[in-house]
């Protein structure tokens, strides 16, 4: 019921203002979240007994592996490079992003947004890893890592204050949503609503086809997250999710732009190429997910290389 009268009303302020209202309530959200943030580090890092507190925990529960990439068994050299790659990919090719970047007045403009827009990733990226390593320290290990958090959380954070940082999450999870229903609606339209119609769409059909689109796109995920079942983690559905496309995208982005012998059908290739690992992965547990998107970013260059060899377009010129 809280999912559906969210969804409800990040759709009904992103299908009235478009990108104007998702800038608009994200100022607003952020400012929500970030008082949040500072909270939870707060409470968390106190209660683990501090910094050195949080270090001792690593050491006592996981020895050199916690502080040793060689060792680490699971989040080691090959996940970062898998994780540089995928960033690289979708902070380069990925809708909701281009969309914004396309919304600026300039590329200066652009590249402060891009400059600004890595300072707060990176806190959103390091920050929960920081929560993670308090929680070891308030609670140790647990069965269900998942759960690990919330639980810390609900020791250490004072009644009234727990209902404020909850808004914060919320904040976070609506501003999230409002970029996606709006790049991927857009997205919809110009793709495969005016491919099918075969004819150019003018501004104000254009728009109704996108508010058809927020709206169509909004039922599919609430009735996906209602019967959709995770039978993993959170993290390793969205890593392996996103890169579906996100290897094949960066490889045709960067081969249409810098290799002149680049052609459509080694663009296919690697999209379909780099998206088997990822799905092969999400059915077969058993699949690490880094060794399944590592491959996915082998996989779509060489497709892409051998694709364009074998089968080059017949007309370079209208390709470009």
């Amino acid at each position: 019921i809280i999912m559906g009268i969210i969804l409800v009303i990040v759709v009904s302020y992103t299908i009235l203002g478009g990108m104007y209202s998702v800038v608009i309530t994200d100022i607003f959200q952020f400012i929500v979240l970030l008082a949040g943030i500072v909270l939870i580090s707060y409470y968390a890092i106190v209660h683990a007994g501090g910094i050195n507190g949080m270090v001792d925990s690593v050491q006592a529960h996981y020895g050199d592996a916690g502080f040793d990439l060689r060792e680490a068994p699971k989040y080691g050299l090959l996940f970062i490079l898998w994780t540089a790659l995928y960033y690289t990919a979708g902070w380069s090719s990925w809708q909701p992003v281009v969309q914004r970047v396309f919304s600026m007045k300039d590329g200066d403009t652009a590249k402060k947004l891009y400059r600004i827009s890595s300072i707060f990733m990176f806190f959103r990226a390091c920050m929960p890893m920081l929560w993670g390593i308090a929680a070891l320290g308030v609670i140790g290990i647990i069965p269900d890592t998942q759960t690990a958090l919330p639980n810390m959380l609900i020791r250490i954070i004072p009644a009234g204050m727990i209902g404020f940082i909850m808004i914060g999450f919320l904040s976070a999870s609506m501003s999230t949503y409002d970029s996606y229903l709006l790049s991927f609606s857009a997205i919809l339209t110009q793709d495969i609503v005016s491919p099918v119609l075969k004819k150019q769409i003018d501004g104000k059909r254009r728009m109704m086809f996108i508010r058809i689109g927020i709206i169509v796109i909004g039922f599919f995920i609430y009735f996906w997250g209602i019967y959709y079942d995770f039978t993993e983690t959170v993290f390793r559905y969205i890593a392996l999710t996103g890169s579906l496309a996100f290897a094949g995208t960066l490889t045709a982005l960067v081969g249409g732009i810098y290799w002149k012998k680049a052609s459509t059908t080694g663009a296919y290739l690697a999209f379909i190429a780099s998206a088997i690992p990822p799905i092969v992965s999400l059915f077969v547990q058993e699949i690490s997910p880094t060794n399944a998107g590592l491959l996915s970013f082998l996989l779509a260059p060489l497709s892409m290389i051998i694709g364009s060899l074998l089968l080059p377009d017949s007309n370079i010129a209208s390709r470009q």
